[in-house]
């Protein structure tokens, strides 16, 4: 009964064989024979749990230590567990045919060889995506606690399938050749391995240590994880698909051709076997060679902020430039770069060619080949472009290489920007990088040493410097007296100078489009003796250049009288030769002397006094942030020293330095009559006030009614926290009166007298107390001690809205004793008023009133927690005046100095009402911390990202921080408990394992499984 059952199967799979199917038809049949082999043995449900285990532990270990939703670490680790997973999956789809005899049976049925290979080639792609679907709790688990990048995940699996693809490929044509299945194992995984090992890093570096050139070889044509790494980056770059197809179908071509030739003579068709090898690997790596390095398929950004993909914002920002930006990129060449830096040349040129792309025509970039050892490097080295070491491996020894890899910007005359690029990590940061530090540079000149004249050239003087003048804006004067006049004692440098200047002037009126234009001024001009007189005055004292007064004096007497040692005198031996510039009749410059000498450089000398005329300066923004003034207690301590007396105590200045880095103009403005607020500011950050007057509000009033933007760090509080001998822990508040309530509630935003306190809290260094004993006598000290605390809020990254540019890439942020916002909405819409939210508190986050002295922070009941309190919010509008129709208040007398007699009173002024006309629209954003900013925590990353993104956007344009938005952003993982993390443990890594165990244990209890005979190939059997 049962060999009938045999035969009816087995009658059942061959006849539609035997009559002759389409090959849609015998493909399907084998594989549906594989699969029931694959899944009708018990090994497979083990083999497929023991990979789901390995791979769940692998990734869980690390990841809510590094709390980042991301799947990078499961895919990097891929091609290492495929190692182990490829072979035992491979070995046996052609050895076990061969071992058992099957194999000639099978090649007699009405069907083709490549039918037939295709069908085992797809049943292990099918077997290999059930074992990689075991890893879809972990995206679940993404999708649960975190933002994770779904772009980079989905080309992480795309990867994942390619690699598979090629190792299944590779696996079954190594198994046609043996007979015995662990042979074929170990060959398998031997090949996998070099494959696999030859696109580390460490790898290709020991071969080029060995024979130069072999480890670049591998890496780029032979290592398979070198083209998963755009993959997991979430990059689909179409030349790393075509190294993956191609290779795939080479072993599969080969494959089918192998078996084939097992119904003919060995001998006969291993010679066309090999040159077979031979043609299609060397049309593969044909292919391979010419779309890596010389044709770009395509290149397609799948990350959410497509981060590796220039923005238009990047665009725009290049064109708003009114002059051409050049970038130099000074590298290593590639031959002499260790291998792990091989790729990073051709991945700045691919970055540069698409800023090129985008800024059409403002930008231009060339490449250099600097010799660290050469007598350039030294020139190089002034410019801080140096060479950098890096390890490699030479004759199997560590050595250190010297390799250049450093971008310069130039533009105009500006001092040279200069990046150090020696990390591939840095790629993604690069467009930000490049882009923000040429947009500053457009707002600055400043003084350089030019040993670069390039720059200024005539043939580019027209591009550069003239481009947005219009004809006659720059005139010159040339200044030169009578060559007779010195009695034939003319100095060989001032021979012929005249006709010299005026040729070299000629070619710049015309190379200018007659933007500039030039006069000459003798002796004999009535005008000779005014400017000259002028040239004087400003100090353009040179050899045989003086005349003052209408009366010629020697060079000793004109140096007198310029010191005011000497009155002047007549003398016949002066020559002047110099020019006189003026720039749209307003500003003016001057070339002292003109000789033989400096001539060949006029043009290079013009174009340097001119690019100052039409200079720019830097944003400005104003900085209030008042400085605390010493203590009585500190004075007389200072007296009893008899030290100096301290200076006042500033707890912001390094707001001051972070935003002088980032090239704005930082004016610290002490809010006076003396030192008001600055009336050319775009920005305006208000930190910490205390007790502002009535003209101090009026000021900030006028200032937002003429459109500028603010920003405010309001405290109505400091908060003293510290730890009692007995383990307390003690919390004192001293109240702060800002003064600016009434402009507030203006516009509808109040900062509440209440502090802000979150079960959620960062660890801050407090002062402990704890009872001392020196030479038998007690006392107390305090001692530092590390402590989470309610009032050491942590702002999470789920309370903080990114959608906003402000809050782009800012994550997790300290609130240290700030007091929650809250909004009149009604008042909002009546003003026509734009409100958003930047961050709040958590959900278990309370409140409680601020006063003198100590305050309880006990922890409430859940049902009194006051979730999600404002703690950032940005207004935009035309914001009402709060004295327009008033009289301007006076400013108040300046107080009293230590040990100083009062001061006299300071008459008023009858100032009139100057908030006039239509009201400007502005931005303003509201913090209830100021803590935030001090020089303790301004350095936080999370907290400077935080200020220069307001000061961007206020100051400057949105686009920066939306190209800053695209570079790469750590996703971290929400809050989660101890018992949420064991059960995402358990399902990462024991869900599947169990449901593949449960499946197993059911086909076993139902008597599913067979063994493989020779006469039931087309029936099914165990395979594993």
């Amino acid at each position: 009964m049962a060999n009938s059952n045999e035969k009816n199967n087995q009658a059942n799979i061959v006849e539609p064989v035997i009559r002759g199917g389409s090959a849609l038809n015998n493909i399907s049949t084998i594989v549906r024979r594989e699969l029931k082999a694959y899944f009708s043995a018990p090994i497979a449900y083990i083999f497929i749990t023991l990979f789901a285990l390995i791979t769940g532990i692998k990734f869980i270990l690390l990841f809510f230590i590094d709390g980042q939703a991301t799947m990078r670490n499961f895919f990097d680790w891929l091609p290492i567990m495929l190692l182990v997973f490829i072979p035992p999956v491979t070995m046996r789809l052609w050895a076990e045919e061969r071992k058992h005899g099957t194999i000639e049976f099978l090649l007699t049925l009405p069907m083709k060889t490549w039918h037939i290979m295709m069908g085992k080639y797809i049943a292990s792609m099918i077997f290999y995506m059930v074992s990689l679907l075991c890893s879809l709790p972990i995206p679940i688990m993404l999708y649960f606690l975190g933002e994770p990048d779904w772009g980079q995940i989905l080309t992480g699996y795309f990867g994942a399938l390619m690699l598979g693809g090629f190792y299944l490929a590779l696996g079954l044509f190594i198994s046609a050749f043996f007979l015995d299945q662990i042979i074929a194992y170990i060959v398998i995984l031997s090949s996998l391995a070099m494959l696999s090992f030859a696109g580390w890093a460490f790898v290709p570096i020991l071969l080029d240590g060995t024979f130069s050139g072999l480890g670049e070889f591998a890496l780029k044509y032979v290592g398979v994880t070198g083209h998963l790494e755009s993959l997991n980056r979430g990059i689909i770059d179409l030349k790393d698909i075509v190294y993956f197809i191609s290779y795939t179908a080479v072993f599969l071509f080969l494959n089918s051709f192998f078996v084939n030739s097992l119904k003919f003579d060995k001998k006969y068709f291993m010679k066309g076997f090999i040159l077979m090898v031979a043609l299609l690997f060397g049309i593969s790596f044909m292919i391979n060679l010419i779309f890596a390095d010389n044709i770009q398929l395509g290149r397609f950004d799948l990350t959410q902020n497509k981060i590796f993909t220039v923005s238009p914002s990047t665009g725009k920002v290049f064109k708003e430039l009114k002059y051409p930006v050049t970038i130099s990129y000074y590298v290593t060449p590639g031959e002499k770069m260790p291998v792990q830096l091989k790729n990073l040349e051709r991945e700045v040129r691919d970055k540069l060619e698409e800023f090129k792309r985008i800024s059409k025509g403002k930008l231009v970039f060339k490449v250099f080949y600097p010799d660290p050892n050469s007598a350039t490097a030294e020139k190089l080295a002034k410019r801080k472009i140096v060479p950098q070491q890096v390890q490699t491996l030479a004759s199997d020894e560590i050595a250190l290489k010297m390799v250049y890899s450093t971008l310069v910007i130039s533009y105009l005359n500006q001092k040279d920007e200069v990046i150090k690029l020696f990390d591939y990590n840095m790629l993604g940061d690069l467009e930000y990088i490049m882009a923000s530090r040429i947009y500053r540079m457009t707002f600055s000149v400043d003084d350089t040493d030019y040993e670069n004249k390039d720059l200024f050239t005539l043939n580019r003087a027209p591009e550069y410097i003239y481009s947005d003048m219009k004809e006659g804006d720059v005139k010159l004067l040339y200044l030169v007296s009578d060559p007779t006049i010195l009695k034939g004692k003319l100095p060989d440098k001032f021979v012929g100078i005249k006709d010299k200047v005026s040729e070299k002037l000629k070619e710049l009126m015309t190379a200018s489009d007659r933007k500039i234009s030039y006069r000459l001024v003798t002796g004999s001009d009535k005008e000779y003796a005014r400017y000259a007189q002028v040239l004087v005055a400003k100090g353009s004292f040179a050899v045989n250049d003086m005349i003052m007064d209408d009366k010629k004096l020697t060079l000793d007497e004109a140096e007198e009288k310029k010191n005011g040692k000497s009155d002047a005198k007549k003398s016949d031996e002066v020559f002047i030769s110099g020019i006189y510039i003026t720039y749209r009749d307003k500003d003016d410059a001057s070339i002292s002397t003109v000789s033989l000498e400096n001539v060949d450089d006029l043009i290079v000398n013009i174009n340097k006094k001119l690019s100052k005329l039409i200079k720019r300066t830097r944003p400005k923004v104003a900085l209030y942030a008042p400085r605390k003034n010493p203590t009585q207690q500190e004075m007389m301590m200072a007296q009893v020293y008899r030290r100096p007396p301290p200076q006042p105590r500033d707890d912001f200045q390094r707001i001051e330095k972070l935003l002088s880095s980032g090239n704005y103009e930082v004016v610290r403005v002490d809010f006076t009559e003396k030192q008001p607020l600055p009336e050319d500011v775009k920005t305006v950050m208000i930190i910490r006030p205390e007790n502002l007057n009535q003209r101090q509000l009026y000021e900030i009033d006028r200032l937002m009614h003429e459109g500028k933007n603010f920003i405010f760090a309001v405290e109505n509080q400091q908060l003293d926290i510290s730890k009692g001998s007995v383990g307390k822990i003690k919390v004192v508040c001293k109240k702060i009166d800002p003064g600016i309530k009434d402009l507030f509630k203006k516009f509808g935003v109040t900062v509440e007298e209440e502090v802000v306190l979150d079960e959620n809290a960062e660890i801050l260094t407090v002062y402990a107390e704890e009872k001392v004993e020196v030479f038998g006598m007690q006392g107390v000290q305090r001692r530092p001690v590390p402590i989470d605390h309610p009032a050491h809020v942590k702002v999470l990254s789920e309370n903080i809205d990114r959608k906003y540019a402000v809050t782009n890439r800012v994550d997790t942020m300290l609130y240290y004793g700030g007091s929650p916002l809250t909004v009149d909405l009604e008042l909002f819409k009546k003003n026509n008023l734009k409100y958003s939210k930047l961050f709040s508190s958590s959900k278990k986050s309370w409140s409680v009133k601020s006063k003198a002295g100590e305050i309880s922070t006990t922890v409430p009941e859940k049902n009194e927690y006051h979730p999600n309190q404002a703690l950032g919010i940005m207004l935009s509008g035309k914001f009402p005046s709060l004295y327009v129709g008033k009289p301007v208040p006076a400013w108040p007398d300046p107080p009293p100095q230590p040990n100083q007699p009062p001061p006299s009173p300071t008459p008023k002024k009858d100032e009139k009402n100057s908030i006039v006309g239509d009201t400007k629209k502005s931005t303003i954003i509201v913090l209830g911390c100021a803590e935030m900013f001090n020089n303790s925590f301004v350095n936080a990353p999370q907290h400077r990202r935080l200020l220069t993104n307001m000061i961007d956007i206020l100051t400057l344009d949105e686009n920066l921080v939306n190209i800053r938005s695209k570079t790469y952003e750590p996703r971290k993982l929400k809050a989660v408990s101890g018992k949420q993390i064991m059960l995402w443990k358990f399902i990462v890594i024991g869900l599947c394992p169990l449901l593949f165990i449960i499946i197993g244990i059911i086909v076993i209890m139902r008597g599913h499984f067979s063994s493989l005979r020779k006469d039931e190939y087309v029936t099914g059997g165990e395979i594993l």
